[in-house]
């Protein structure tokens, strides 16, 4: 099977992706103005997410029914920081679910948005490659492309129009007390 997904429509599905995530972040924030403060010990990390989040298969599960491990980014930054965790990212969760609910290996989950309230004190959000079918794209694509240069890096070098560095160099620090 050839899956053949041209430059154009690759960035269109990759910047859709991205204004999802936006588009949800904004949708969830309670506060016209980002709340600026440093984190203390306890303070509540509450952690929305998909597999990419949960890393199903890193470790033990904290949740098996999302497979979510205990070793995840979000369990290593609130073991690290002290941070009371509220985790509700879950294998297979697209941006809908953050706000709709999410049906996985026959559970039913709430909105992963319930999670959130007042007393949040970190926020962090890991969506997006569920969202139109983008990561199983990716993967049927570098699967096919990897018959056509099984020794080299054929499927690094179809994507690297969509990729980027520049926005490492943007990220801030967490403030800590």
């Amino acid at each position: 099977m050839q899956v053949t997904i041209d430059v154009a429509s690759r960035r269109v599905l990759l910047l859709a992706a991205s204004a999802l995530l936006v588009l949800a972040g904004l949708g969830a924030c309670k506060h016209s103005h980002p709340r600026t403060k440093s984190l203390a010990t306890g303070d509540q990390y509450v952690a929305l997410g998909d597999s990419a989040t949960a890393a199903p298969g890193t470790g033990p599960m904290s949740d098996v029914a999302c497979l979510q491990s205990s070793t995840n980014y979000p369990h290593r930054v609130a073991t690290t920081l002290g941070l009371d965790l509220v985790d509700v990212s879950c294998s297979g969760a697209t941006t809908e679910d953050v706000a709709e609910g999410q049906v996985f290996r026959q559970a039913e989950l709430p909105p992963q948005a319930d999670a959130l309230s007042d007393s949040a004190d970190l926020v962090t959000i890991g969506l997006g490659a569920n969202d139109f079918k983008v990561f199983g794209t990716v993967v049927l694509s570098c699967a096919a492309l990897r018959d056509t240069n099984p020794a080299g890096s054929p499927c690094k070098a179809a994507w690297s129009c969509c990729t980027s560095t520049r926005a490492a160099g943007r990220a801030r620090p967490i403030p800590t007390s």
